[in-house]
């Protein structure tokens, strides 16, 4: 009876150790037992294959003769300190093994004796790489953000729906509105006065909770010094860690130089409209002037023709009918003829570029008057007319044509 009761108990025992072993084989990380030598009695199957290396390297021996300083010097510290405060220690380390670097959150457990010295260490040793990529990753994501969110161009605003308070600005929005970071964050909206119109604001964060965001619109805010400024606002609402407390993101471009320069470019064109309006009506009544003048011209012509012609040449008549010389009265009598003609103004008109005394002498031969009265008319020499009259030829472009002067002029 004795022997078959030691025997149950020897197989009892035999099944409890495979049991555990099992167990212990079947965890997802590495589990370790290590004898009061801190030799390696027992490690599991996740904690070999994450080693590399076979059983027998393992079994029996101590961490620092099984790895690399640069391994075992990122947690044989906290080991070493389970043995000698035989309490539970813990620690996160970062190793290189089969060339990946993992991280580790290892606890070591002691199991103490009757005595209360360590008889074995019990190390538990989970993987959290992944969790450190992650941590990484979003850390490197909020130090992007954050980047963005100081040195962007745009102000930007959080904060909470419900009563307004303001829970981050960046320097920009800071900047804007004339306060300090520190002034703002903290605060509500309301005590600050952000808004020009309260009412306006109401409207629009009743559009932000029906509809979740507001589209790009043209607002007016109050500074810090009282000055309004116009801004494209938009507005959208988003969640941080509490997914019950909404936030609201506000962003805010400054258009306020924009507008003064479009109300400025608005005022100049509106004065350039009045001053064309101005000087089309001066151009309206300068033509009115033009064409009274033109008209009071060939009046006061019309005139002194009508009076040269119906009084000045019929007492010249009979001046030259009892004057002794009456070549001067010709003359003076073809000048008044030709001042009521147009025979002036039309040789001028022709392009000849004459001067006035080629002009008088033209006026002259187209009178029928030779060289020489010319010249005693306009006490010249002979000479000299015959040069204008050469001058008057090449001009007119007679010269070497056989034209004859007086009658090529008596045509215009």
């Amino acid at each position: 009876m004795a022997a078959d009761s030691q025997k149950k108990g020897r197989m009892s025992n035999l099944l409890s150790a495979r049991l555990f072993r099992a167990v212990l084989n079947s965890l997802p990380y590495p589990f370790v037992i290590l004898d009061a030598e801190r030799r390696c009695l027992f490690i599991n199957k996740e904690g070999a294959k994450r080693t590399g290396l076979p059983l027998s390297h393992l079994l029996g021996r101590r961490d620092e003769d099984i790895f690399q300083t640069e391994v075992t010097k990122e947690y044989l510290p906290t080991l070493l300190k389970a043995y000698t405060t035989r309490k539970p220690q813990r620690c996160e380390c970062h190793v290189q093994l089969k060339s990946e670097k993992y991280s580790f959150l290892s606890d070591y457990v002691p199991l103490l004796d009757r005595q209360g010295r360590v008889e074995m260490v019990f190390g538990i040793t989970r993987d959290v790489t992944h969790s450190r990529i992650m941590k990484e990753t979003l850390q490197r994501s909020e130090d992007r953000f954050a980047r963005v969110f100081q040195s962007g161009p745009v102000a930007i605003g959080f904060s909470r729906l419900r009563d307004g308070v303001i829970l981050n600005v960046n320097d920009r929005c800071a900047k804007l509105f004339g306060y300090s970071r520190e002034e703002m964050i903290g605060s509500t909206v309301k005590d600050l006065y952000l808004w020009a119109d309260m009412e306006d604001r109401a409207r629009t964060i009743r559009q932000l909770k029906e509809h979740g965001s507001v589209p790009p619109v043209e607002k007016l805010m109050r500074c810090k010094s009282g000055e309004h400024r116009t801004v494209i606002i938009s507005m959208e609402i988003i969640h941080f860690e509490d997914p019950a407390e909404p936030i609201q993101l506000v962003m805010f471009i400054d258009i306020s130089e924009r507008k003064r320069m479009e109300e400025s470019l608005r005022l100049s064109e509106e004065k350039l409209w009045q001053q064309k309006e101005a000087l089309e009506q001066k151009n309206v009544a300068l033509n009115q002037l033009l064409q009274q003048i033109e008209f009071e011209k060939s009046k006061l012509k019309e005139d002194i023709a009508i009076n040269v012609r119906e009084l000045v040449l019929p007492n010249l008549k009979k001046i030259r009918m009892r004057a002794e010389n009456s070549k001067y009265i010709e003359l003076v009598e073809d000048q008044l003829t030709s001042l009521v003609s147009s025979f002036g103004r039309v040789l001028t008109q022709a392009g000849y570029k004459l001067s006035p005394r080629e002009v008088e002498i033209c006026n002259m031969i187209k009178g029928g008057m030779k060289s020489k009265e010319i010249a005693r008319l306009l006490n010249i020499s002979c000479q000299t007319v015959e040069k204008h009259r050469k001058n008057i030829r090449e001009k007119m472009e007679l010269a070497h044509k056989g034209i004859n002067l007086a009658t090529f002029l008596k045509d215009f």
